[in-house]
């Protein structure tokens, strides 16, 4: 699924796409046609089912995104084009039980900022 969601003078419009994996170990490929062909500036995953012994540097081999993750439980991943000036939130402990990543964009001085959640279905 694939949304234009921002345009101003600040930012470019902005290509950005959520997927569900489901577990990206199995769809690398898929994932590596999405980052090299498609080429988002925002990409948000959910159900990435990813664990520490997983690099980010086997996600994004060109190292042309910076990759966010919270590998826990289903998990959700983001990869933002290195074009962009990203910082990852820390979100407070209080909300340790729910799958949540959250990053800024930051240009000529504003900021967006994006929310990725991914809530299971028996919660």
């Amino acid at each position: 699924m694939g949304i234009q969601i921002f345009c101003s003078s600040s930012y470019k419009c902005l290509r950005c796409y959520l997927i569900n994996a489901r577990s990206l170990l199995n769809k690398l490929s898929e994932l590596y046609h999405y980052l090299r062909v498609i080429k988002p500036d925002i990409l948000l995953i959910t159900e990435s089912r990813l664990h520490h012994g997983i690099s980010s540097g086997l996600l994004d081999p060109d190292f042309e995104y910076y990759v966010l993750r919270k590998d826990r439980g289903g998990g959700v991943c983001v990869f933002v084009s290195r074009a962009l000036n990203v910082v990852q939130i820390d979100i407070d402990s209080l909300f340790d039980n729910i799958e949540l990543l959250s990053f800024d964009l930051i240009s000529e001085g504003s900021r967006l900022r994006f929310f990725v959640v991914y809530r299971p279905p028996h919660h």
